[in-house]
C-alpha cells in the first residue's frame, strides 16, 4: 500500500517537473532575449579600479597555493560583475 502510493507520488513529480519545463526552442529564446555574445563590458569607475588594484596586491602576497588560486578566481568572477563603487564606500571598506 506504502509503496504505491511513495510510486504514485513519484510519477506525478516526474511528470509536474518534465511538463513545467520550457522547450529547447523556448529555452534558446529565452538565452537570446537576455545574453550577447561577445559579453558587453561596463566601464570601471576609478573607485572600483582603486578597490581592484589594492585587491590584487593582497592576492599577490598570499603564500599558499591554493589559497592564492581561490583568491584569483574570485578576483577575476568580480570584474565580471563590475559595479560602480562611490569613494565612501571604498574609505568604509578600507578602515573594515
Amino acid at each position: 500500500m506504502i509503496s504505491s502510493i511513495v510510486i504514485a507520488t513519484c510519477l506525478i513529480a516526474v511528470v509536474v517537473l518534465v511538463s513545467s519545463r520550457p522547450t529547447e526552442q523556448e529555452r534558446v529564446r529565452l538565452w537570446h532575449e537576455t545574453h550577447t555574445w561577445p559579453p558587453t563590458w561596463n566601464e570601471e569607475s576609478p573607485g572600483y579600479r582603486a578597490l581592484m588594484e589594492n585587491r590584487e596586491r593582497e592576492i599577490m602576497e598570499l603564500t599558499g597555493s591554493d589559497e592564492r588560486w581561490e583568491n584569483w578566481m574570485q578576483y577575476v568572477q568580480s570584474t565580471l560583475r563590475i559595479a560602480d563603487i562611490a569613494t565612501s564606500t571604498i574609505s568604509f571598506l578600507c578602515i573594515i
